[in-house]
């Protein structure tokens, strides 16, 4: 499992599926679907999902990007697809959650001594 959870750390970016990742592991989908959970205690698309927030959250801290250069960064194919992502996610629109990443940033660098 750890070359699959480093596969889709490196490749998160990308628009991974899980026909994409049975041919890369060589074991059918419902088998490395159930293998994975049983042994991360975590499904594999929520684990997919944490990876790309992952992303797009260190993207979102870097305020010269725009919404539409970190769509393109992460892989997503229409802009409507990234706010819905976004929003089941973190229950906010993109712009909302962005801005409070960047003050949640702020406010840990002004609070260290």
């Amino acid at each position: 499992m750890e070359y699959l959870k480093n596969y889709i750390e490196a490749h998160a970016a990308e628009d991974l599926s899980l026909l994409q990742l049975s041919e890369i592991t060589g074991y059918n989908a419902s088998y490395i679907s159930w293998l994975f959970h049983s042994e991360t205690g975590i499904r594999l698309s929520r684990y997919i999902s944490r990876k790309k927030m992952d992303l797009i959250d260190s993207y979102f801290l870097k305020p010269s990007l725009t919404i539409n250069d970190i769509i393109e960064k992460t892989g997503f194919h229409s802009r409507r697809y990234f706010n819905i992502f976004i929003k089941r996610e973190t229950g906010m629109i993109p712009k909302e959650y962005r801005a409070r990443l960047l003050q949640k940033q702020a406010s840990e660098i002004t609070s260290q001594p």
